[in-house]
């Protein structure tokens, strides 16, 4: 089974991920959680440039054959995934099981981004509304997640739990 999140930054994105992994251990032999940002972060020029369908994107597709590869496996990918390009090339690479988009107040983002641990980024508050912004929920299953991060990881699993 794999599992596509997208969200805007400090949606909740990563740590609903996290904690469906964590569910997921309990019924799949395999479980992978890949942070596309991750992946994305490195593949960016000294200029801070990323070209559309660089090498980030062959990386991904290079990953997800290697994972897939297993019979029974649980793969979350997540990511902000604001291009409808980076969609459909995961689609043209591999089926994905679920689509979801954790949709957060703007308010609880900001909040969220300037809270976050030491090690962790905090982004420019114009950065995370320019992102906000950005998320297209009109091609994903909306998860709306303000307060109770139970919440949506709890209605997102029945949903991919009844496969």
């Amino acid at each position: 089974m794999i599992v596509l999140i997208a969200g805007s930054p400090s949606s909740g994105k990563t740590t609903i991920s996290r904690n469906l992994c964590e569910i997921a251990k309990q019924k799949y032999s395999t479980v992978y959680h890949l942070e596309i940002d991750d992946i994305r972060s490195i593949c960016i020029t000294d200029d801070n440039y990323l070209e559309y369908g660089s090498d980030w994107l062959k990386i991904v597709e290079c990953i997800l054959n290697l994972l897939t590869q297993k019979y029974d496996y649980f793969i979350i990918v997540e990511g902000l995934f604001f291009e409808i390009q980076t969609i459909e090339f995961l689609n043209s690479i591999t089926t994905f099981n679920h689509y979801f988009v954790i949709k957060s107040d703007l308010e609880i983002c900001l909040s969220r981004n300037r809270h976050r641990l030491q090690n962790e980024e905090i982004l420019p508050d114009s950065e995370i509304i320019s992102l906000h912004n950005l998320i297209r929920p009109d091609y994903l299953v909306v998860i709306e997640n303000n307060l109770d991060l139970n919440q949506p990881i709890d209605k997102i699993w029945k949903i991919i739990d009844t496969l």
